[in-house]
């Protein structure tokens, strides 16, 4: 790798970082509004133009990273922080939610695959694996029912 790609790579990473940083400081200088009360006029408005291209510029990376399959590492700097970091500007958006589903079902097949192949295998090299994959779905989705139930799955292979 040349001196210019790493400095390029190393650049990209402080610029993402300041912004990742600089629209969740921004999201969360935000008070959130009590579930009851009435909603603020502008509430049908558009987001603001910065926030627009803040959530663009961070799914651009967001989907950069997530091609690399840095789905939730490192940290920061991870696909899943910067999708998490567009719903906390705009909780309904659309592609923020399917790039986490994105990666909580890599996960999962993942995790699926580690489980088979330890049964094949008899490697419990597969077994640590899939159970650090299962760890990090539940961290993202702790009630997700397949992760739940590769995780059962799991302990009773575990056991035998």
């Amino acid at each position: 790798m040349s001196m210019l790609t790493r400095n390029d790579d190393r650049l990209r990473a402080i610029v993402i970082g300041g912004l990742f940083y600089g629209v969740l400081a921004t999201a969360q200088e935000q008070p959130p509004q009590p579930p009851n009360s009435a909603l603020p006029a502008d509430a049908g408005e558009p987001l603001k133009a910065a926030s627009q291209g803040d959530i663009e510029r961070l799914l651009i990376e967001a989907q950069r990273l997530k091609k690399l399959k840095r789905f939730t590492q490192p940290s920061p700097g991870n696909a899943y922080e910067l999708y998490t970091a567009v719903l906390q500007i705009d909780p309904n958006n659309a592609e923020a939610k399917r790039g986490i589903q994105f990666i909580i079902d890599a996960y999962l097949r993942l995790a699926a695959m580690y489980i088979h192949k330890a049964e094949a295998q008899d490697d419990p090299n597969m077994l640590d694996r899939s159970h650090y994959t299962i760890r990090k779905t539940l961290a993202i989705d702790p009630g997700n029912t397949e992760a739940l139930r590769l995780r059962d799955q799991l302990q009773q292979l575990s056991q035998q």
